[in-house]
């Protein structure tokens, strides 16, 4: 499972009333792993262990502390309720094996903006 911080993604593409590609938005909040209104439960622990700018994380290891709780896979919302119900008596490795942290990086580029180049 890949979680981003401090970065920047692709939000959606538009399209015009005959469907045709105009442009596309990015964000720099909502649709990251960190934040503050929509957020991992547990991405604090990856960012104080992270060792470069792209880090691999193993998660299923035999003392590992992801094989009780549901940090990385819980999603943590201003003013709305978490998915907790939904991963009641399931533990982070029940769904994920290994991590990856990607930091400070930059939006994709949709195909059909390179086809316009």
């Amino acid at each position: 499972m890949g979680y981003l911080t401090k970065s920047s993604v692709l939000w959606d593409k538009k399209y015009d009333k005959d469907g045709n590609y105009s442009k596309f938005t990015t964000k720099k909040g909502f649709g990251i792993g960190d934040y503050w209104r929509e957020y991992f439960k547990g991405i604090e622990n990856l960012k104080e262990t992270t060792i470069s700018e792209l880090t691999l994380f193993r998660l299923n290891m035999e003392n590992s502390p992801f094989k009780e709780g549901t940090d990385l896979i819980e999603i943590k919302m201003f003013l709305k309720e978490s998915n907790s119900k939904t991963l009641k008596e399931k533990r982070t490795t029940d769904f994920i094996d290994y991590a990856i942290l990607i930091s400070n990086s930059y939006n994709q580029t949709p195909i059909e903006e390179l086809e316009n180049r």
